[in-house]
C-alpha cells in the first residue's frame, strides 16, 4: 500500500486537471440543463401518449430497463412508444421482452422523416441515449425533438464524462452506473424492471459455465487463448464449458486454438440464452451485453472489462447477481477505442485471475 504522503502528493499534483475537468463537466451539465428548460417541460403523470427513445446495443439496452420499468409505473395508463434501432428490419429490444412494458413501435434514427413521424403528436418524451452522451449529441437531439412538436420531454443531461475528463475525476470520486444516469436524468426512481422472456429448451445438464468471448470491439476481446485455457480447468474440474456469441466470436476461437465444450454460437435466441444463462453455475465473459444478461437472470458473472471506458459506466448490477469485475487502471483510461495496438489494459489480467474469481463465484453458487 503506498506510503500516505506519496498519495496526497500525487493527488495534489492532480489537483489542477480536476478542477478542470470539473468545471467542464459541471458547465455542459448545465448548459444542456438550461436548454432542456427553456425547450420541454417535464413529463406529466397523465400523459396519455408516450414515446421512449433508446437505441444502441443490447449493454445499452439492459441498462435502460430500469428506466423503461420505472417509465411504465409513471405511466400506468398510458400508450408508450418504443423509438429503437432496428437489426435486419426486426426491432431487436422486443426480443428482450420489452413488449411486456410497452407498446412497440420502430423508428431508424437514419430517417429523420420516419422518426418526427414517430414523436408527433406524443405527449411526453423519455430520452434514454447510448453511452456516453456528448453535449452536441445532446444539443442536436433536443433541438430535434424540439422541432418536432415535442413539448414534454427529460433525459437530455445524462452526460458522462470520457476521455481526460473521466481520468482526471478518477482519482476523487467514484460515478454511479449508467443505469442510474438514465434514472437521475429523466427524474425517475428505479422501480419494477420488465419481465425478460425465457423459453423451455434442453439445457446442459449442470454443473455447466458459460463462456462469452464477445464483445462489439476488438478493443473489448480478452486473448481468446486465455478463454480457452479456461474451458480446458473447467472440464477438468467436471464443469462443462458452454460458448456463446456471434458467428464471428465462434472464428476468432476456433483460430485461437482447440476449445473444449459445447458451442452455441449464433444459434439461440433471446428467450433461449436467456435460459441458458440463468440456469449456468456462472458466466465468464467479456464487457459486453451478455453480462449484463447475466446481471439481470441473478447469475454469477465474471467480467473481464478493458479501460476503454469510465470504470464505472458498464459496471453489471443491472440485476441481483454476484458480480466480479476484472479491470486494470490505466493512464489511458475512457480511450473509447475500438481497435487498441496493444490491449494493453486487457492482456493485464491474467488467467490465473480469472480462474480465481470463477472459482469463488462456483462456490457461493
Amino acid at each position: 500500500m503506498p506510503h500516505l504522503e506519496t498519495v496526497f502528493r500525487r493527488s495534489a499534483l492532480r489537483l489542477p486537471g480536476y478542477l478542470a475537468a470539473r468545471l467542464w463537466h459541471g458547465w455542459w451539465r448545465f448548459w444542456i440543463g438550461m436548454q432542456q428548460a427553456v425547450l420541454f417541460r417535464r413529463p406529466r403523470a397523465d400523459a396519455k401518449d408516450v414515446a421512449v427513445y433508446a437505441i444502441g446495443s443490447i449493454g445499452d439496452f439492459m441498462h435502460a430497463l430500469p428506466a423503461l420499468g420505472a417509465i411504465r409505473q409513471s405511466h400506468p395508463d398510458a400508450n408508450i412508444t418504443l423509438i429503437t434501432n432496428a437489426n435486419e428490419g426486426d426491432p431487436w429490444p422486443m426480443r428482450l421482452g420489452i413488449d411486456t412494458a410497452l407498446d412497440a413501435a420502430i423508428a431508424s434514427y437514419a430517417n429523420p422523416a420516419a422518426l418526427r413521424e414517430a414523436v408527433s403528436g406524443t405527449d411526453a418524451l423519455y430520452y434514454l441515449a447510448p453511452f456516453p452522451l456528448r453535449g452536441m449529441r445532446s444539443l442536436r437531439d433536443m433541438l430535434f425533438f424540439a422541432l418536432a412538436g415535442v413539448r414534454q420531454a427529460r433525459g437530455f443531461t445524462a452526460l458522462a464524462p470520457r476521455g481526460w475528463v473521466a481520468r482526471a475525476l478518477r482519482p476523487w470520486r467514484t460515478q454511479p452506473p449508467q443505469y442510474q444516469h438514465l434514472l437521475a436524468a429523466c427524474g425517475l426512481e428505479d422501480g419494477r424492471r420488465p419481465d425478460l422472456p425465457t423459453e423451455a429448451q434442453d439445457t446442459p445438464p449442470a454443473p455447466y459455465v458459460v463462456l462469452a468471448p464477445t464483445g462489439k470491439y476488438s478493443a473489448q476481446h480478452w486473448p481468446e487463448e486465455r478463454f480457452i485455457e479456461i474451458a480446458k480447468r473447467l472440464e477438468t474440474a467436471g464443469v462443462q464449458p458452454v460458448w456463446v456469441g456471434l458467428p464471428a466470436d465462434e472464428e476468432r476461437v476456433a483460430a485461437a486454438g482447440e476449445a473444449p465444450g459445447k458451442r452455441a454460437f449464433g444459434e439461440l435466441a433471446f428467450p433461449a440464452l436467456r435460459a441458458l444463462i440463468a440456469n449456468a453455475g456462472a458466466v465468464l465473459s467479456n464487457d459486453s451485453g451478455l453480462a449484463h444478461i447475466a446481471g439481470y437472470a441473478g447469475t454469477p458473472v465474471v467480467v473481464v472489462s478493458s479501460a476503454r471506458d469510465a470504470a464505472y459506466a458498464w459496471r453489471p448490477p443491472s440485476g441481483n447477481s454476484p458480480a466480479t469485475l476484472l479491470r486494470k487502471d490505466m493512464n489511458c483510461e475512457a480511450c473509447s477505442l475500438r481497435v487498441c495496438s496493444d490491449n494493453a489494459c486487457l492482456n493485464a489480467i491474467s488467467v490465473d485471475e480469472a480462474w480465481g474469481a470463477l472459482q469463488a463465484l462456483l462456490r457461493r453458487r
